[in-house]
């Protein structure tokens, strides 16, 4: 698999992120724990109630999670304190470290929009911008992420758009993490009969993870299939059969899962047009470096065998054109690393993990153009947002990422 890099001047780079001029055609954005109004009141009294604890803390304390926070996040999700600053928050606000959506002046506040409804809309105008962008990009269909219904993702979606969720769908169970499409019928045409969600991805257990959503639409008059994912995090670069000492690692097992299943969707489907998108919670581009210059006869599905990597499982061309090609994403000139461009800074730590994976067919129908994923950068009122300043709420801590496959 041949590694295609885009290298871009700084000032060059600035005006692709928050003017882009070039026809994007489909995108995936996760829009972290996106909420409408109802399920943010329900959300915020629940775990007013219980001081926004933890299942753990309360658990300690001999008490249950309220019932009402069935289906809504974990009143930690947005705990309001910096990665790895935990004890020391702790220890600076003791008994108000609880009492997070108060704490929008400490630097332990990382989360303002847990505070109230009003601030929540600031996160709101932000990803309304967005998809304004997206639309004006040329974007006509977005892969969503961590949404809680339908509702929610229709308030910030321009006028003209559709979206279907998992939420409420058949068998999917009630969590907070749903995920969808959105889509303008004017400019691409789905086929709203084939919206399904794809159940096995949620596996087993007491906490399950996210379905898939597979549907058909039209891309360049040829009908294509899609399937949309947000895979389990927690093993974004190790080998899934790494252990945590002598015990396995829950997340890379749980990802590795997810891996088989989703190989039988892709070589059920070996020799047709589709694309398979969304937060994979793992560095595809690593390992499509790492192992695109060896036999693929060394990796792939074999009997028995224990999966380490995503991307070399599926592409063992077995059955024959099964292969996949993920495509490669945005890269500055001069960067350290791998260069992968965040959008906004706020979207540094999850880069390179959303992407979007095509198959040879459709690849080979499309031809030899230059096709990079690009991310959109953030803005709010029309101006970029701003760094580290804490009454910001940013829309999300991923970024939007597109490409065009005309």
């Amino acid at each position: 698999m041949q590694k295609n890099l885009t290298r871009l001047g700084g000032g060059l780079l600035a005006a692709l992120l928050l003017s882009p001029a070039q026809a994007a055609g489909i995108a995936t954005w996760n829009l972290a724990w996106l909420l409408d109004q109802a399920s943010h009141s329900r959300w915020v009294a629940a775990c007013n109630s219980v001081q926004w604890r933890t299942a753990r803390e309360l658990e300690q304390e001999g008490k249950a999670m309220p019932a009402s926070l069935q289906g809504l996040p974990y009143c930690d999700v947005h705990n309001g304190l910096e990665y790895g600053r935990e004890a020391k928050c702790k220890a600076e606000l003791g008994e108000v470290y609880y009492q997070r959506p108060n704490q929008q002046a400490s630097s332990c506040r990382v989360a303002p929009d847990l505070a109230d409804w009003k601030q929540y809309e600031r996160k709101l105008q932000g990803l309304r911008e967005g998809f304004a962008a997206l639309d004006k990009a040329g974007v006509t269909l977005v892969a969503l992420q961590e949404v809680s219904n339908d509702a929610a993702v229709q308030a910030i979606l321009p006028e003209g758009w559709k979206v279907r969720t998992t939420a409420d769908m058949p068998g999917v169970p009630a969590m907070p993490q749903q995920i969808g499409v959105a889509w303008k019928p004017a400019g691409i045409k789905l086929d709203v009969a084939s919206i399904k969600p794809l159940l096995e991805l949620t596996l087993e257990g007491e906490r399950p993870l996210r379905p898939g959503l597979t549907f058909s639409a039209k891309l360049n008059g040829k009908a294509t299939g899609f399937l949309l994912v947000h895979l389990k995090a927690g093993c974004r670069s190790q080998p899934m059969d790494q252990t945590r000492g002598q015990t396995p690692n829950q997340a890379c097992s749980a990802l590795a899962e997810q891996t088989t299943l989703l190989e039988q969707w892709i070589d059920q489907r070996a020799g047709k047009r589709f694309v398979v998108m969304g937060d994979f919670n793992r560095s595809l581009l690593r390992e499509r470096d790492s192992y695109g210059t060896k036999p693929l006869a060394q990796f792939g599905a074999r009997e028995n065998a224990v999966v380490s990597a995503m991307l070399p499982e599926w592409n063992d061309n077995q059955p024959e054109g099964s292969t996949v090609v993920v495509l490669d994403h945005l890269r500055k000139e001069g960067e350290g690393g791998d260069g992968l461009v965040a959008g906004s800074w706020h979207c540094g730590y999850t880069k390179g993990i959303d992407h979007v994976v095509i198959s040879g067919a459709l690849a080979a129908d499309l031809g030899d153009g230059e096709r990079i994923v690009r991310p959109m950068g953030f803005t709010l009122d029309g101006k970029p947002l701003a760094v580290r300043d804490p009454s910001v709420v940013a829309p999300s801590d991923h970024c939007a990422r597109y490409v065009s496959l005309d």
